[in-house]
């Protein structure tokens, strides 16, 4: 079993992986070429962005926060592009590590789609519904 903390750890630049019940999906993730590099992502929203992630999908390494200090997130970013605008100051998409086994398994889920998951699962629960 992969160890969520133990992937980011390694980080040297900006580490990605997949994410659970993210984007109207089971789960998104960074496709990878048969080299293990990061070529595009499989997503069902906003597809075209140039780091089409979510925000529990990636970990940047602090050494490089502190080399590009003036990085930041921006209230003037579109609502689920603030991940894209982030690291587009900081990494292209040729600096970016893939874990979880080449983004072959998910290590972490999003907090919004899991609470909204856990609201529906109390919701049946207090119906009397077994999920």
């Amino acid at each position: 079993m992969l160890c969520f903390y133990a992937q980011m750890r390694h980080t040297q630049h900006v580490s990605v992986w997949p994410v659970g019940l993210a984007g109207y999906l089971r789960y998104e993730r960074p496709v990878l070429d048969d080299s293990g590099h990061v070529v595009g992502w499989f997503t069902a929203w906003k597809s075209n962005r140039k780091f089409a992630l979510d925000m529990a999908g990636f970990a940047v390494n602090t050494r490089l926060l502190m080399l590009h200090s003036s990085a930041e997130f921006s209230y003037g970013v579109s609502r689920g592009e603030q991940e894209s605008y982030f690291l587009s100051q900081l990494v292209s998409l040729a600096d970016l590590e893939p874990r979880a086994n080449n983004c072959t398994e998910v290590i972490s889920l999003t907090e919004q789609q899991y609470c909204k998951s856990f609201g529906l699962f109390q919701e049946m629960h207090s119906l009397g519904i077994k999920g």
